[in-house]
């Protein structure tokens, strides 16, 4: 798991803009990460997901160098804190393959509930897909009232993907870089009221 801290070492200095070139896109690459994992379909589920140009690799980077700022994952022994981070993308691998294996499925676009619609103005005035919004583990689970995606991923939301986890588990990534989110058209409420003064705290504190 030192790949990780080497990629996000190498990623300081640059801009959110940038970021997607420091993810492991070379097959070779990937399969070096994968490697780790003895299981054959462990390991083609994580080469799979890492492929895609939309995980959000460089959120899990993220995650990881955030939690060496956690007490509780500084005592770890460094051992256990490799399975763990092995655990974390493993998890994360599994749930953006389930998730993206839903979304061919669905329409491009789905009419959501107008007391959850903000307008088109609204939505984007101040947003500049840096993702530090989505880089919270959890929160309340209040979508619209219809939604086309299984009931127990609104408890997803509420939980989080479980223990070291550090962000939304629909943030993805866009290709050439900045946040997505994969369930866009139908997020809960308080993504759709995260006002400007909040994104503004949020970038100051958590956007190196």
């Amino acid at each position: 798991m030192s790949f990780f801290v080497r990629k996000f070492r190498q990623s300081n200095g640059k801009t959110w803009l940038n970021r997607a070139a420091m993810a492991p896109r070379h097959p070779s690459e990937i399969r070096r990460i994968a490697r780790g994992y003895e299981n054959r379909s462990l390991r083609r589920m994580v080469q799979q997901a890492l492929a895609s140009p939309y995980f959000p690799w460089f959120f899990l980077v993220r995650n990881l160098q955030n939690l060496t700022s956690e007490p509780r994952w500084r005592r770890l022994p460094i051992r256990l804190r490799e399975v763990a981070s092995m655990r974390l993308l493993l998890e994360r691998s599994r749930f953006f393959l389930e998730l993206a294996a839903w979304r061919r499925h669905q329409p491009a676009v789905l009419e959501t509930s107008a007391s959850f619609r903000l307008t088109h103005e609204e939505a984007l005035g101040y947003c500049n897909h840096c993702g530090a919004c989505c880089e919270i583990a959890s929160g309340r689970a209040q979508f619209p009232a219809v939604t086309p995606f299984p009931a127990r991923w609104q408890g997803l939301f509420a939980a989080g993907l479980g223990r070291w986890h550090r962000f939304c588990p629909f943030l993805w990534e866009r290709p050439p870089g900045g946040s997505l989110c994969a369930i866009h058209p139908w997020r809960p409420l308080a993504c759709r009221v995260f006002e400007k003064e909040e994104c503004d705290y949020l970038k100051k504190g958590l956007i190196p």
